[in-house]
């Protein structure tokens, strides 16, 4: 006889049927010389780490797109991670610095 959870009183789920738990939301607030945008939104990760690259990688882009970035050769650009409480959990800031050599 072949031994399934059920022949044993167990309570048996096939997998299909599992719930998986939902992913952590993260939003990123962005600071920067035009003003701050505030993320409503949120985006799941499947861990805090893969959250902090796409920071990483949202810093350059948004700093490239930046009216106030133009013409100006000191620049700082800022982005934070909110947990689904609310709490800042990463930060990370973008410095530009420029000049011309005589």
């Amino acid at each position: 006889m072949l031994h399934t959870p059920a022949a044993k009183g167990e309570t048996f789920m096939p997998a299909a049927s599992r719930e998986e738990p939902p992913l952590p939301r993260y939003f990123f607030d962005v600071i920067g010389r035009d003003g701050a945008t505030h993320d409503d939104l949120g985006q799941t990760f499947s861990c805090a780490e893969d959250a902090r690259r796409a920071a990483l990688r949202l810093l350059p882009e948004v700093a490239a797109l930046e009216r106030a970035f133009a013409g100006i050769d000191l620049y700082s650009l800022q982005v934070s991670i909110r947990d689904e409480s609310g709490r800042v959990v990463y930060a990370a800031t973008l410095g530009i610095t420029g000049g011309w050599i005589a």
